[in-house]
C-alpha cells in the first residue's frame, strides 16, 4: 500500500519550513491511488481544506462548503458593496460558487494558480504550492519581511493588469513555492457580480486589509506599497473606487471617539482604520503626480 499521511489541518496552521520539506509535484502513476486516498481523506473531514502526504508529495484537498447562512452573507456582502462601492450587486450573483467554479477559474487562468488533479462533488484536489504568504510573513521580520510585501503587491498590480480579479486577495490565499507566488480560492463571485475596476478595488481592500498586521505600524511605508500599486496597475477606475472606499472609511473614523472601548478596540475596526489613512495618503500622493481631473470624492 503507498505510504500515505494527513495532517487534517488548515494550510495556514502549518510551520512553513515544514510544508516545504516535501516534494510538491506527483508522478503520473500515482495519479489513480492518489485520487482514492484524496476520498477518503475528504470523507474523514467534514469541509475545510486539508493538506496531505501521498508517496512523499504533498497535496490539498478542498472539500464543499456547507450552504447554511450563505444567502444572509450574500446580502451584508451586497449591502456593503452598495455603501462602500455605489453599486448594489445583486445577492444571488454574490453567493460563493463552490468547488466547481473554483476548479474552472483555476483551470481558465493563464497565471501561477495550482494545478487541478480532480474534482468530484464534494472535493477538489489539487497541487500543493507552498506556504501562505500569511505564514511566511509571520516568520520574516525586518527588511525580509518588506520585501515580500512589495512582492505581494507587484504581483497584485500584474495580475490586474491582465484583466483579472481574485475575490479572495487575502495573504492567506498566496502561497510562495520556489520563489514564485500562487493564487489559490477562488470561490468568489466578485467579479460576476460586480465591474471589473469594482472588482480589483475590492481586492486591493482584501489584499491590504490582511497586510495591516505586518506594517508594524508603518503608515508610511503601507502607503508607500499602496502607491507603488496604483502606479504599477496604471488602472484610474480603480483609482476613482478606492477614493470612493476612502470617503467612506473617512466617515467610519469620525464616529470612532463615539463607539465604546471594547469596539475601538476591535482588532477588524483597527485594521480598517489603518488602511483609511494608508488610503489616505496614498491618494494624496496620486492626486499630487496625477494629471487632474474631475471627481465627487477629491477631497
Amino acid at each position: 500500500m503507498a505510504a500515505a499521511r494527513s495532517h487534517h489541518r488548515s494550510e495556514t496552521n502549518l510551520d512553513p519550513q515544514a510544508q516545504a520539506a516535501a516534494p510538491e509535484r506527483p508522478p503520473g502513476k500515482d495519479l489513480t491511488g492518489l485520487a482514492s486516498y484524496a476520498g477518503q481523506v475528504a470523507a474523514q473531514r467534514h469541509g475545510g481544506v486539508h493538506i496531505f502526504e501521498f508517496n512523499g508529495c504533498r497535496y490539498v484537498v478542498k472539500c464543499q462548503r456547507s450552504k447554511r447562512g450563505a444567502r444572509l452573507r450574500a446580502c451584508l456582502s451586497a449591502a456593503l458593496c452598495g455603501m462602500l462601492f455605489g453599486v448594489f450587486p445583486s445577492p444571488g450573483q454574490l453567493r460563493t460558487g463552490g468547488i466547481h467554479q473554483e476548479a474552472q477559474r483555476l483551470r481558465a487562468h493563464g497565471c501561477a494558480v495550482p494545478e487541478v488533479y480532480q474534482l468530484t462533488a464534494d472535493h477538489l484536489l489539487f497541487e500543493y504550492c507552498g506556504p501562505t504568504v500569511e505564514a511566511l510573513l509571520g516568520e520574516l521580520r525586518g527588511a525580509q519581511r518588506n520585501d515580500l510585501l512589495l512582492a505581494v503587491v507587484d504581483d497584485l498590480a500584474e495580475f490586474h493588469r491582465r484583466g483579472h480579479w481574485h475575490g479572495g486577495a487575502q495573504l492567506r490565499n498566496l502561497t510562495m513555492k520556489q520563489g514564485r507566488l500562487y493564487r489559490i480560492d477562488f470561490e468568489e463571485n466578485t467579479g460576476v457580480a460586480l465591474p471589473l475596476p469594482l472588482a480589483q478595488a475590492y481586492d486591493v481592500l482584501l489584499a491590504f486589509n490582511s497586510m495591516m498586521d505586518y506594517l508594524d505600524g508603518d503608515r508610511q511605508f503601507g502607503a508607500r506599497l499602496l502607491a507603488r500599486y496604483l502606479h504599477l496597475a496604471g488602472s484610474t477606475q480603480v483609482v476613482e473606487s478606492l477614493r470612493r472606499l476612502e470617503y467612506w472609511l473617512r466617515r467610519i473614523g469620525r464616529i470612532e471617539r463615539w463607539l465604546g472601548t471594547r469596539l475601538r478596540r476591535n482588532r477588524d475596526l483597527q485594521r480598517a482604520l489603518m488602511f483609511a489613512s494608508i488610503l489616505d495618503i496614498a491618494l494624496d500622493g496620486y492626486d499630487a503626480t496625477a494629471p487632474d481631473g474631475i471627481s465627487e470624492y477629491k477631497r
